[in-house]
């Protein structure tokens, strides 16, 4: 009798041991100095912490956009596109949502147009069949940035980029 609730204790012990470990979560933890480090905590603990400026690994760095952790709670850039098609690079070439925006995909590349633009004016362009994304200024003739040679990865990091924050603005490419 004693032998079977030894056993069960033991038992209960592990179990309880197993159920703790399996409750914990990784947390990027914010040091108030811009720096973070990670933590393991109680699943309960984790909204407290994300609400004053926490993040779990592989969500967006509170605190530099553009930017998210990895599994060890470095910050590594968000996208592989060499070209800056956050809202803030798209509003910096015009695109804001504060007008009327065309988006043209066909054949190998991807282009957005202000409204009222010039013709042939671009905002945003990605070429997949050359390789290359770029930005114009809002006269849409002079290159903010322009980029050439790219990968596949960032070719397709940057149709993310722009498909993701020209939804954002109510410009969908058809």
């Amino acid at each position: 009798m004693k032998k079977i609730l030894i056993a069960s204790i033991i038992s209960i012990a592990l179990v309880t041991a197993t159920q703790a470990a399996v409750e914990k979560h990784d947390v990027c933890h914010y040091e108030g100095n811009g720096n973070y480090h990670i933590i393991n905590i109680s699943y309960k603990a984790v909204s407290a912490h994300t609400n004053h400026g926490d993040a779990l690994p592989g969500e967006p760095v509170p605190t530099n956009p553009g930017f998210v952790f990895d599994e060890n709670c470095e910050q590594v850039a968000a996208s592989a596109c060499p070209c800056d098609f956050s809202a803030t690079g798209l509003a910096e070439v015009g695109l804001d949502g504060s007008l009327n925006h065309t988006c043209s995909a066909f054949m190998n590349s991807v282009l957005i147009q202000l409204e009222n633009s010039l013709p042939n004016a671009e905002a945003a362009v990605i070429n997949f069949g050359d390789g290359y994304c770029s930005r114009y200024a809002p006269d849409g003739w002079d290159p903010i940035e322009s980029h050439s040679q790219l990968s596949e990865d960032e070719i397709n990091d940057c149709a993310d980029d722009l498909r993701s924050y020209s939804e954002d603005l109510n410009v969908i490419c058809n």
